[in-house]
């Protein structure tokens, strides 16, 4: 059986519950075309028990109001440990819903920045992002963003 780990998306006032798996390809639950996401984490618990998922112990957060602050220039470039990872989680979201993503693009642009983040997480302080390093970030978050505002919908 396959087990799922909760993701939450912190978007400030409110917060989008989901799950997400890691097997050959990795992606997040559905039912039927909706992808499974709770407004509350007691409903996402439910949902889960009630179908006898296992859900593993870890719980990923992803501080959305920080990458929206950064991106309107009202706050500090979020940690890019966590910038990484919501790259690749909107990565998994494009492809569980067969749709494209900016951070996919198979350009050397696209894996230079990436490969700086990897590094970032090494080592945070022996980087520091150029102009257009952070110009394609923004791209890159914004498109991330509008993929969680598209398709996480509460279904309770």
């Amino acid at each position: 059986m396959k087990e799922f780990v909760k993701v939450v998306f912190d978007c400030g006032a409110k917060k989008l519950y989901t799950l997400w798996f890691s097997e050959i390809n990795n992606g997040f639950a559905k039912e039927g075309d909706l992808l499974i996401c709770f407004s509350k984490e007691a409903l996402l618990d439910t949902y889960c028990d009630t179908r006898d998922y296992i859900l593993s112990d870890a719980t990923v957060v992803f501080p959305v109001a920080d990458f929206k602050a950064w991106l309107s220039h009202k706050g500090e470039i979020p940690d890019l440990n966590t910038v990484l990872d919501f790259w690749n989680i909107c990565s998994d979201l494009a492809f569980t819903q067969q749709d494209t993503y900016v951070g996919d693009e198979d350009d050397e642009e696209t894996e230079e920045l990436y490969d700086t983040l990897y590094a970032a997480c090494e080592d945070p302080e022996s980087v520091q992002l150029t102009k257009e390093e952070e110009e394609k970030l923004a791209e890159i978050l914004t498109d991330g963003l509008e993929l969680v505002r598209t398709y996480l919908k509460p279904l309770k």
